[in-house]
């Protein structure tokens, strides 16, 4: 099949602002496009990893397995050094939910990329609380937007539904966990290296799939059906008359010791 150059490829990115791995994979995605001068339709979708927090944050001593994520950082810390990019440990597990929803606001305005980069900077780089929304609101002002229109927009209940609906159906289509990203319709998962994004874009572009991915499944399994009513009905049936053969042994028998004594006193 020959190569088709001019071919847009069809992105979809699902990420959170939270997520060292999606500040790490954005970076290599972009030098990928770069270095095979591919025409990248890029949509990027909120995923938000952690729900249970809502708008609070929650300190990462608190946090099962807080040993383990410290020896990650440190190995994030030295790859993003060579993406350029300084990825540091976050003392807090910082909610994402309000500054996921001004991406939307941004991504309404035509800044979503630099949005984007500005957020996930502040969560890595600088370390700051990415739920406040007087940061937010000076990201909005460095971007060229009004900040109190943004920060009216994201303190409305039904637009921070709107990351929680992303987050379900993304679910519901089989994302399980973050990076993920869907090229020309075949899902994506992992870390990747930037020569494997390489690869997979030059194999988007000859609408082929390399050969080191398995595509997902796009929808859940459904749970089993349940079993008719008519078998359980034939089951409780049988039961109960088990339960009446042993009551009726059980009357009998003592009708029938009390029989062989008399016979024993005459």
């Amino acid at each position: 099949m020959k190569t088709n150059v001019n071919r847009p490829v069809t992105v979809v990115a699902f990420f959170d602002f939270v997520c060292p791995w999606s500040y790490l994979t954005k970076s290599r995605v972009e030098r990928a496009l770069h270095r095979t001068k591919t025409k990248a339709i890029v949509q990027w979708v909120p995923f938000e990893l952690y729900e249970h927090n809502g708008n609070h944050r929650v300190h990462r001593r608190k946090i099962m397995g807080n040993e383990h994520l410290t020896k990650v950082y440190a190995q994030l810390h030295e790859l993003g050094m060579r993406e350029n990019l300084l990825i540091q440990h976050p003392r807090y597990e910082h909610s994402s939910r309000r500054a996921l929803t001004g991406f939307l606001y941004a991504q309404k305005k035509g800044v979503g990329n630099r949005y984007l980069d500005e957020i996930f900077a502040h969560t890595f780089e600088h370390v700051n609380e990415i739920s406040s929304l007087a940061l937010l609101g000076r990201v909005a002002v460095k971007l060229g937007l009004d900040a109190e229109e943004m920060i009216t927009f994201i303190e409305k209940s039904s637009n921070q539904e709107l990351i929680q609906r992303y987050t379900s159906e993304a679910k519901q289509n089989g994302v399980r966990g973050l990076p993920t990203y869907i090229v020309n319709d075949l899902p994506v998962t992992g870390a990747l290296s930037t020569n494997d994004w390489v690869d997979i874009f030059q194999s988007a572009q000859r609408n082929e799939m390399p050969a080191f991915l398995l595509p997902l499944p796009k929808k859940i399994i459904p749970p089993s059906a349940p079993r008719k009513k008519k078998t359980v009905k034939t089951i409780t049936k049988t039961v109960t008359i088990t339960k009446m053969k042993k009551t009726t042994i059980q009357k009998r028998s003592p009708a029938k010791k009390h029989k062989k004594k008399t016979k024993k006193r005459r």
